[in-house]
């Protein structure tokens, strides 16, 4: 749940996001790595006031330089990529979309001294628990539980929201993870929603914070951003040389009003039907109920209770996933939160 008491807990990032120690809010000169992340802009309006250009690209040296770096990772990593564990693209759009959104757009991110860069951040979530326990079971699984475009969904409105609040885009990024790992369907105990965790409180705030013209500018431009994102050829062809599946998405102006949504009843009976249209009969209202439950807080199932975790994702995503008044739907609740953490954090 983003609040102040919950952003001042990110000491236990300390392992993730620094090398050497909790970063220092300064900034240093540009790092020489090609991939790694360069400084934050320190004039606060210059991701507004910045053009949406695009920019022609060299698709064979980005590839290249991707390849690079994932064989970098492989040479250090705990985790190699083979016929029998194909390296999921979600690391290869980490390594390689920073770079590709500033030579498309003008437009990337940068950390604080001593946080992690880029390589290191995605070498991490390469060798992490979440990736060999989670993530690779639930991709490679018959029912694919989690689809890869779904994440990369979420990596992209990170990065966006990183790029024009601000934010150190490790800092922003772990977070995110933290509260939710970019799961858009959790609900926590105490009612936060989607992969920032709103609150009824943090969209009050929200409120408040749009009021003021800089802050509704970012996040329209944001916004905007996205959905040009999303319909440029050049993103849409990385995507295919990636083996991702489009996500058509229609970004335009995020909505003055953002529901605070609950996953209930409604999406029971939806994952059911969806179990049923599969051919799956065996699954009965009450077991579904309380898999739904588990679910929707974040729990991990048993792969035998995969196709209802594959079933309920996708009525959570077809039901909010393309409605930006939702507090689910991931792009607005991602720049939002991305909001809430600038006011929050109070970066110069």
């Amino acid at each position: 749940m983003l609040t102040p008491q919950t952003l001042g807990l990110l000491d236990a990032f300390e392992g993730l996001l620094s090398k050497g120690g909790y970063p220092v809010a300064n900034y240093p000169q540009p790092p020489s790595s090609l991939l790694d992340l360069t400084p934050i802009p320190t004039s606060p309006l210059t991701p507004t006031r910045r053009p949406d250009r695009l920019h022609s690209i060299n698709r064979t040296h980005l590839n290249q330089v991707i390849a690079s770096e994932l064989q970098g990772l492989h040479e250090t990593s705990d985790t190699a990529a083979s016929s029998n564990n194909p390296q999921p693209s979600l690391f290869k759009l980490m390594l390689g979309f920073d770079r590709f959104s500033r030579l498309r757009y003008g437009r990337g991110v940068g950390r604080l001294p001593d946080q992690r860069s880029l390589r290191e951040l995605t070498a991490y979530l390469m060798n992490s628990r979440w990736h060999h326990e989670v993530l690779a079971r639930r991709l490679n699984s018959q029912d694919r539980s989690v689809t890869e475009a779904r994440l990369l969904r979420v990596f992209v409105t990170a990065h966006a929201g990183a790029h024009f609040f601000e934010l150190p885009f490790p800092t922003f990024f772990c977070l995110l993870f933290q509260e939710s790992q970019l799961d858009f369907t959790v609900t926590s105990r105490t009612g936060a929603r989607g992969v920032a965790q709103l609150t009824a409180i943090g969209l009050r705030q929200v409120n408040q914070l749009r009021k003021q013209p800089e802050w509704e500018t970012r996040l329209q431009r944001a916004y905007r951003h996205l959905g040009l994102l999303h319909h440029d050829p050049e993103f849409q062809h990385w995507q295919q040389q990636l083996g991702l599946s489009r996500f058509p998405l229609d970004l335009q102006t995020l909505p003055q009003q953002v529901r605070l949504d609950r996953i209930g009843p409604e999406m029971v009976r939806k994952t059911l039907w969806r179990l049923k249209w599969q051919g799956q009969q065996t699954w009965d209202d009450t077991v579904v109920r309380r898999l739904s439950y588990r679910l929707r807080r974040g729990w991990w199932v048993a792969d035998r209770l995969m196709p209802v975790q594959s079933a309920f994702n996708l009525a959570v995503e077809q039901h909010f996933g393309n409605d930006p008044n939702s507090v689910f739907h991931p792009e607005t609740n991602i720049l939002l939160g991305a909001m809430l953490v600038r006011y929050y954090l109070r970066y110069p």
